[in-house]
């Protein structure tokens, strides 16, 4: 199970995502902060990642969280994207119900749906 490479666990596991100019900004950061060539982690082995992302975190002052957490958070964030856009980014297939899993209501979220409806049915009403 160790030392070994994987192609995933379905066909939806092995994708490109294009990063955006953000992303692109704070990797090239953090390759300057560690010196890194290639990988910002150096990723050898599941003890390595598990130092590397212990020590990141800790450097970068976050609580403590997994990157499987850190997965729901950014499909969270992502909810307001296409349905679509989101599950290829994730790696999901059509049928997963990747909002039902990971999307999580925010605080005041519900207050905010509840204020654009009102919008919404006002245009409707004065029309």
């Amino acid at each position: 199970m160790y030392n070994e490479t994987t192609q995933g666990k379905n066909q939806n596991a092995v994708r490109m995502v294009e990063l955006s100019d953000m992303a692109a900004n704070v990797l090239a950061d953090q390759k300057r902060r560690t010196g890194s060539a290639g990988s910002v982690f150096e990723i050898t082995n599941t003890q390595t990642y598990r130092k590397h992302w212990e020590r990141y975190r800790a450097a970068n002052e976050m609580s403590k969280t997994t990157p499987y957490e850190l997965r729901h958070t950014f499909v969270f964030v992502a909810k307001v994207l296409p349905e679509g856009q989101v599950k290829a980014i994730a790696g999901h297939s059509q049928n997963m119900d990747t909002f039902g899993i990971y999307g999580h209501e925010e605080a005041g979220e519900a207050q905010d749906t509840a204020r654009e409806l009102d919008g919404v049915f006002a245009k409707i009403l004065n029309k």
